[in-house]
């Protein structure tokens, strides 16, 4: 063999070899996400769902929204009392329903087949207008379908981002889910606060007295958007369902009834002539032992509100 070929045979083999190594590394559970946006939340997650993804590629309920979504329902829970473990959480932090939204599109158009349902948990938070994220769909796509990561890494090369990244992962704090910032995401994709030995503060307990529920702040696009994605849905026979989650007793005495009337009935009278569902949990038996701030549940009500949702979405998994 010409000397040439045979160097040409060894480079391509080390490659080979190299792009293993690496996908090995990534599979490990050690490397971060390739920064496809500014939220490390996001790049977690994008990572953590390529490999959910690859293990259970026909997931049934698939979970998106916010750190509603991330932390608000409990998939063991639900798993538990549907009987089933086809259930997918895309959930992350601070994620607007847009964003949201087409996180869902993007799983609908690869899946075959689709979810049967779309599940999305929701505060008042979430309506608001935010700043700009940047965030790389068509390297997010890629992530999650592409046969290789390595790519999207010589894309975005941030040695410091991903160093910092690591050891940040690596905090008891958050491996034991005692904080916010714990991505020690549970075998469907959320994170389940700790009932015990979670790190109250002052300010986030008594965060709803700053809410003022004005309009003005609220994203005029917010509500339009989801009856565009509950009609798209249903053209695939995917059944969307927006959850407004329980808030802790004072936050609910403080804003429930203005959240009733100015925003939770307008969110139920979009999602209704388009075939989309709108929940609206609260009530006496959500203490304060149920939650870690004004809106965010730790585990234990977690479990509570999966166990309440499941029997309104248990039909939609059984039609065919």
């Amino acid at each position: 063999m010409h000397p040439y070929r045979i160097s040409l045979v060894a480079f391509m083999l080390a490659m080979a070899a190299f792009f293993v190594a690496f996908d090995l590394i990534i599979h490990s559970g050690r490397m971060p996400g390739p920064r496809l946006s500014d939220s490390v939340s996001f790049n977690q997650k994008a990572l953590w769902l390529r490999k959910a993804l690859q293990r259970n590629p026909a997931p049934e309920i698939l979970l998106i929204g916010s750190s509603m979504g991330v932390n608000n329902v409990n998939g063991e829970e639900l798993a538990r009392v549907l009987k089933t473990n086809a259930i997918l959480n895309a959930s992350s932090w601070g994620l607007e329903p847009a964003e949201s939204a087409r996180i869902a599109h993007v799983m609908v158009d690869h899946l075959n087949p689709p979810p049967k349902i779309i599940l999305m948990p929701v505060c008042i938070g979430d309506f608001k207008k935010h700043g700009p994220k940047e965030i790389d769909w068509l390297s997010f796509e890629r992530c999650l379908f592409s046969p290789f990561l390595f790519p999207l890494y010589l894309k975005y090369p941030d040695r410091n981002y991903y160093l910092t990244t690591l050891r940040e992962q690596n905090v008891p704090a958050e491996i034991n889910r005692s904080t916010y910032d714990s991505l020690h995401f549970d075998a469907f994709g959320g994170v389940p606060l700790s009932c015990t030995h979670f790190l109250y503060t002052t300010q986030r307990w008594e965060n709803y007295q700053k809410e003022t529920l004005d309009p003005a702040a609220w994203d005029p696009n917010a509500i339009p958007l989801l009856t565009a994605s509950a009609l798209s849905f249903r053209t695939n026979k995917v059944h969307f369902v927006v959850v407004a989650c329980p808030m802790r007793p004072a936050a609910e005495q403080a804003l429930g009834s203005r959240a009733d009337t100015d925003l939770w009935s307008k969110v139920q009278a979009a999602l209704a002539p388009v075939g989309g569902t709108f929940i609206h949990v609260s009530g006496p038996e959500y203490t304060d032992a149920d939650f870690v701030d004004g809106y965010h549940l730790n585990e234990c009500g977690s479990r509570k509100l999966a166990r309440q949702l499941a029997p309104q979405l248990k039909p939609w998994l059984e039609t065919e």
